[in-house]
């Protein structure tokens, strides 16, 4: 009995991880944007046809809306030290708010994903700058992904 309970524990943990699509092997080592671009240098203007639409998100930044595609969050702060404590700070707890939810430093890269039957989440700190991607869908967050500079799935 024992020995079925740790299968079964191993068993979940992996196909929690296999279920969280995006994950620290996906490139997230891009240069960031630089400290002089504009909205426009770092946002792409379409995705799957919708016209992103910039919007002033609670903690200062910028987000664009690309509508049913769903929506991409970028800031930049100091340093790295200062991102990585604005993210576990302040947007920690939308990640954690859904059923499925990992977040933690592997490699050097930090970042979290999550993700219930209506909404994704991806987030990760590059260097000073804090990039968040959210949809409605796994298939909504890859076209997000696809188009955006500063990531790329493997």
């Amino acid at each position: 009995m024992k020995n079925r309970t740790t299968i079964f524990w191993v068993l979940s943990v992996i196909f929690f991880l296999f279920s969280c699509s995006m994950s620290p092997d996906d490139n997230l080592d891009f240069v960031p944007p630089s400290e002089n671009s504009k909205a426009e240098d770092v946002f792409p203007e379409k995705i799957d046809g919708n016209t992103g639409l910039v919007e002033n998100p609670l903690y200062g930044g910028i987000e664009v809306n690309y509508g049913d595609a769903g929506s991409i969050y970028v800031v930049r702060l100091e340093n790295e030290e200062e991102a990585i404590s604005f993210f576990q700070n302040n947007l920690l707890d939308d990640f954690k708010d859904l059923p499925n939810n990992f977040s933690g430093n592997i490699n050097g890269q930090y970042y979290a994903n999550a993700h219930s039957k209506t909404k994704w989440i991806f987030g990760w700190v590059n260097e000073n700058y804090v990039f968040t991607i959210e949809a409605d869908s796994e298939e909504e967050l890859e076209v997000l992904v696809e188009e955006f500079d500063y990531i790329s799935l493997k």
